[in-house]
């Protein structure tokens, strides 16, 4: 297995995922594959009613460090300790994960991205701010000593519009 030393400075994809048959939940994970529909098409087995939609995703200065960072800020919301899925609106972690993208790689499908709400029933809606300075204190903590995120690529510091309620 190799370290996490070994994986910085590596680029990965983080992906946003939804089904329609999964309201008001988002899917959110990482691949070192080339082509996010390969992962898409993997998560399409017989325990998935209908495929998943990719909302976005994009290519990203040490995925495994990105990926644990929104894990780690939106453990309140997760649905199940050992998946991946959380109650939160997609586009909310899609304005973080634009701040970090390297590259859009988001697929291009025929098929309309479907668009699903979120209940808010015993959650209360999440403030896009504070979800981001809780991804920067994250990001933070995964990413090494010795690691930076490439200049230009966005600052520690999320300056963020709120979404409106």
């Amino acid at each position: 297995m190799a370290s996490e030393k070994e994986y910085e400075g590596h680029e990965g994809v983080v992906y946003i995922l939804t089904n329609p048959e999964m309201p008001g939940l988002v899917k959110i994970g990482k691949t070192s594959r080339d082509e996010v529909e390969e992962r898409v098409a993997e998560l399409y087995s017989t325990g998935v009613p209908v495929r998943f939609d990719c909302v976005y995703a994009a290519r990203v200065h040490n995925e495994d460090a990105v990926e644990r960072a929104f894990h780690a800020t939106l453990e309140p919301r997760r649905v199940n300790p050992n998946r991946e899925f959380f109650r939160i609106e997609p586009g909310q972690v899609k304005t973080i994960l634009e701040k970090l993208a390297l590259e859009d790689v988001t697929p291009n499908r025929q098929m309309p991205m479907v668009q699903v709400p979120t209940p808010t029933s015993g959650h209360g809606k999440l403030k896009l701010e504070d979800i981001c300075d809780s991804f920067t204190r994250e990001l933070s903590r995964f990413m090494s000593n010795s690691e930076t995120i490439p200049e230009g690529q966005m600052s520690m510091k999320f300056t963020l519009p709120l979404l409106k309620e």
